[in-house]
């Protein structure tokens, strides 16, 4: 496996509770799901994968749903039904039929490992499927208990600046805007923690991007791999992604109906990144409560932390994954 290849890796599709799914399925031995965030693919894990293959793991690595050659439905705007599939209950259940796909077992649990949007997707994963999870780890995004009453991106922004780039993925006309402009967004979010790469995230409308910025040279993606991710999303376009965003009362009438707990008990792992301006150690210090127990291990990076210190992430995961061999999860 060559992370300047993609062709390298071993592509696999499957039927996963009547969507396709594509991955990568790669080693032998106790599964390792790595589940990837926005605007990502499950490129974003080339550094991990041969790591975690040898160190004696099967790993499967999804392109989450509405991202790369997975699925992605169409929901027309305001159409709470239709986004449904992008909850976290309908990819959560995906992931399980995945799961039950690659092992041949319905009762089989796995590793869930997840970066961004992918690293709330893991936490969830232990709310709505629990027996599947042997243990959990979260890049970048801490668990975030359900809550008794709904608050919209809106409100949230409106406390918290930095995520005014939400309530914007969330309008409909995102899908437009953006799929017009998608070597200049994607550019615009792959930098590096040194670089000036925060102003998006005040922006109400990314259309506002300035269209001359200069490709990013501090984040280590070579012109090959950054090809890569501008071939994909130009063939699939930003519906499916953005569609995450429109997922917020439907995730929080699915918790709230369910009764989902508050806390995670399964074995943790959290990395966050101290140079991630979106998640501040504020929002992110809480773990220790929601998640009892859980391993902590911050680096001194920006968001896409798999990427800039991939030797850092594969040691921590590496360790951590054996302690949990250690004590016979």
């Amino acid at each position: 496996m060559n992370p300047q290849d993609p062709a390298s890796y071993n592509h696999q599709l499957a039927d996963a509770n009547g969507k396709t799914y594509h991955y990568i399925d790669a080693g032998k031995g106790d599964v390792v799901f790595l589940l990837h965030g926005f605007p990502d693919l499950w490129f974003g894990w080339r550094y991990q994968i041969p790591f975690l293959v040898s160190q004696g793991y099967r790993v499967i690595v999804p392109d989450m749903l509405g991202y790369g050659r997975t699925s992605a439905p169409y929901a027309p705007p305001s159409d709470l039904a239709a986004v449904k599939p992008y909850s976290f209950l309908g990819v959560c259940t995906d992931l399980a039929a995945l799961l039950t796909h690659v092992t041949g077992s319905s009762t089989s649990s796995a590793v869930f490992i997840g970066h961004d949007w992918g690293s709330a997707t893991a936490w969830r994963m232990c709310l709505h499927f629990p027996q599947r999870v042997k243990a959990v780890a979260g890049l970048c995004v801490p668990f975030y208990p359900p809550t008794d009453e709904f608050i919209n991106l809106e409100r949230r922004a409106a406390k918290w600046a930095q995520f005014r780039y939400q309530v914007y993925c969330s309008r409909p006309e995102a899908d437009d805007e953006l799929g017009a402009m998608i070597p200049q967004f994607l550019n615009a979010l792959y930098r590096g923690a040194d670089e000036d790469n925060n102003k998006f995230m005040y922006l109400d409308s990314f259309a506002k991007l300035p269209r001359d910025m200069p490709r990013t040279t501090k984040l280590a993606l070579s012109e090959k791999e950054f090809g890569y991710y501008l071939s994909e999303f130009q063939r699939t376009g930003l519906h499916g992604p953005l569609n995450w965003y429109r997922t917020r009362l439907v995730n929080f009438q699915d918790e709230k109906r369910l009764g989902c707990p508050k806390k995670i008990h399964h074995p943790a792992l959290f990395i966050p990144a101290l140079n991630d301006e979106v998640i501040p150690p504020v929002l992110w210090k809480p773990v220790t409560q929601t998640v009892p127990g859980v391993t902590v291990r911050p680096l001194p990076t920006g968001h896409w932390i798999m990427m800039e210190m991939p030797d850092k992430v594969n040691s921590i995961l590496g360790e951590w994954l054996a302690s949990l061999k250690n004590s016979k999860l």
